[in-house]
This record gives structure tokens, sequence and C-alpha cells, in this order.
């Protein structure tokens, strides 16, 4: 593991991300809240009480995290350091979300702070158990900013985080 300075490519690709994710977290926001004025107009019951209730606990949840990673990456911005590292895999697996056709390929590391990640399909079956991964990310948020396989670049540009 090594500590290396940011450039200003690597904030601005920072910056990118908490955009993106602002942007997905407004539209969920804007769901839950129409999903709420419909929820009164209609009256209340007990189902749509325990709905109501679950859902401003994942609210709360999410809001929390979010302003958790905000915090991190103010950090990130200040200090502008990334972590270098080689990691190995551990484990890699295909998820398959319940009544979705839309599958997940996931590899997953021997390391605490990253402990996942989403790849393409091509990049997964490429990857074996065992293999060297190299990646850099930020030291407080963890924001991935480059991964490499064998020199190859696994970056993958459809996830935000």
């Amino acid at each position: 593991m090594q500590e290396i300075k940011m450039n200003q490519i690597e904030i601005d690709l920072i910056k990118t991300k908490i955009y993106k994710s602002k942007i997905f977290l407004l539209g969920f926001l804007l769901f839950i809240v129409i999903w709420l004025v419909l929820w009164f107009q209609m009256g209340f019951n007990f189902l749509s009480s325990i709905i109501g209730f679950i859902l401003i606990v994942f609210i709360l949840i999410l809001m929390f995290t979010y302003l958790n990673t905000l915090k991190k990456s103010r950090k990130d911005f200040k200090q502008k350091i990334k972590i270098s590292e080689n990691l190995k895999v551990k484990h890699k697996y295909i998820h398959i979300p319940f009544n979705r056709g839309i599958h997940k390929y996931l590899i997953k590391f021997e390391s605490d702070k990253i402990r996942k990640y989403q790849v393409k399909k091509d990049i997964y079956e490429m990857i074996e158990v065992d293999d060297i991964i190299h990646i850099e990310y930020s030291k407080f948020a963890c924001w991935i900013l480059k991964i490499e396989y064998k020199g190859y670049d696994i970056y993958n540009k459809d996830i935000v985080a």
C-alpha cells in the first residue's frame, strides 16, 4: 500500500461521482415525496403505515450514509491523497436480483477498505480467484479512481461509486 498525491483529473473525477450521486439521490427522494403525497391523499391503513415507516427509516439511513461520504470526500479534497495497492481476488460471483434480468458481475477482494467491485461480463470471465488487481482510491471516502488487471483498465463507468 502506497500513499500518493492526487492530481486535478482525479479530483475532478471524484467531483463528477459526487454530482451523479446527488442526482440519483434527488430523483429517489422525489419519488418518495410523490409516494408520500399519494399515501396521505388515500388515507392511512395498517399496511401503508408499515410501508411508510420502513421507507422513512430507509431514507434516514440513506441520508446518513450519503452525508458521511460527503464528509469524508471533503477530507479527500483537502488532503488530496490516494491509496495505490495491489489486491488479491478472494472470490467472484454473479448477483442476480430478484425478478430482474440484470446480472451483476462482482469480484471480492482480501481488503478491509475495498471489499468488492462490479465489473463487466467480459472482465469477469478473464479474472480468476487469487489474481492480483491494481487499484487506486481516495484515502478517506474510498472513491475508486483507477483499477487495472494485468495492465488492462477494468474501470466500470456504469457505476457511480
